[in-house]
């Protein structure tokens, strides 16, 4: 029998307070291109290639709220660990040949992800989902990445280095230089005319797939509890989409904040014969959930409630895991989001806003109301 010694690695990361909602406007991308460019520093990029090279673990993301690097190693490497997460909170040393080279892979990131269905789609959803505020792209566009110098990185990431905190798996904040982060809250962003009730692309071979995507939006007041009921919601739709039916498809579900909202998507891919079923199934499942005795639904909430402090516990059980939830748990406390209670979170089940877009191989097309497919209307989650 193994034992859980706590820990045999160890873990260690820096979590900047901002990501792509504090991007300037016309340069979208550019928290994530720091996130790229940090590993072309000549100091970082040294200390990266030791670990490595020794089996470690290293990572690094960026969302609309957070850029983030961490760690995981065996303990003899622990300095090294540090060192790396002690060198990104210096002055990035970078030049030109390298920053270009980066911007390269980044361009090529966006390409992929403009080729991809489901992402595309997602990011058609994230678009609707908030018109008045449009969401900036996390890559960024080709433009976008073209028109950053490196000026604009170094500028960018010294404002970054101005808010930030280092944590570790012993666990314990290690540095804690955390202040009001600059949210750019502009109108500048790249958006679609939602007027239009068609968008047009190809997807090569997908002639035979349909992508159909829902966007919920929620108040950020709201999101704890609200995760909790669409993980409800979710398995609610693998009973009886997968297991009940045996329709071919798959769920993509994210979670995107702003300031003030949060957009949770579920996209469903399936074949030609079954999508109009699907389509369906998806608005007959919603219309019950939204219907449902609040009792009953409250009941619901508190197993899953219990699922899902489980499943947190399963993950805080390792190095990484811990310091992911110790930085955004502090993150959390440190920006005051608010919680609401279970009453509020019912009463506002019913008036949930939300978008559809159905991709079909050679358009995407936009409802309200109803999913149009060719000359007639299948109402859909009214």
């Amino acid at each position: 029998m193994l034992k859980n010694f706590k820990y045999k690695t160890y873990s260690t990361g820096i979590w900047f307070n901002e990501g792509a909602l504090a991007d300037p406007s016309g340069l979208s991308g550019l928290h994530h291109l720091v996130e790229h460019s940090l590993f072309r520093d000549k100091e970082i990029t040294v200390l990266k290639d030791k670990l490595e090279q020794n089996g470690c673990y290293i990572n690094a993301f960026t969302t609309y709220d957070i850029t983030a690097v961490y760690i995981q190693c065996v303990e003899k490497f622990r300095p090294l660990a540090d060192q790396l997460i002690e060198d990104c909170q210096a002055q990035l040393s970078l030049n030109e040949a390298l920053f270009k080279t980066e911007k390269k892979v980044v361009k090529s990131e966006i390409q992929y992800y403009k080729s991809d269905p489901i992402e595309y789609l997602a990011d058609i959803l994230s678009v609707l989902a908030n018109n008045s505020k449009p969401i900036p792209k996390i890559l960024g566009t080709v433009k976008t990445i073209d028109d950053i110098t490196i000026d604009d990185l170094k500028r960018i990431y010294s404002k970054m280095l101005n808010n930030y905190i280092v944590v570790n798996s012993l666990p314990e904040i290690a540095k804690n230089c955390l202040k009001d982060s600059d949210v750019s809250q502009d109108n500048n962003f790249q958006k679609l005319d939602t007027d239009r009730s068609l968008y047009w692309t190809t997807f090569g071979n997908s002639k035979n797939t349909y992508y159909y995507g829902i966007n919920f939006s929620i108040p950020k007041s709201m999101a704890e509890i609200y995760t909790d009921i669409f993980e409800i919601l979710n398995k609610e739709f693998m009973e009886v989409i997968r297991e009940k039916y045996g329709l071919a498809y798959r769920i993509e579900r994210n979670m995107t904040m702003d300031t003030d909202t949060v957009y949770l998507k579920f996209v469903f891919q399936s074949n030609n014969k079954n999508y109009d079923k699907l389509i369906l199934l998806v608005a007959h499942i919603w219309k019950n959930f939204k219907k449902q005795d609040s009792k009953n639904l409250a009941i619901k909430l508190e197993q899953q409630k219990e699922t899902t402090k489980n499943m947190q516990q399963i993950k805080t059980d390792n190095p990484i895991g811990a310091i992911k939830s110790l930085a955004i748990n502090n993150l959390s406390l440190f920006n005051k989001q608010k919680s609401s209670n279970l009453a509020e979170c019912l009463s506002a089940l019913s008036s949930i806003n939300y978008n559809q877009v159905l991709l079909v191989p050679t358009s995407v097309q936009q409802v309200r109301g109803g999913i149009k497919i060719g000359q007639g209307i299948i109402s859909a989650l009214e």
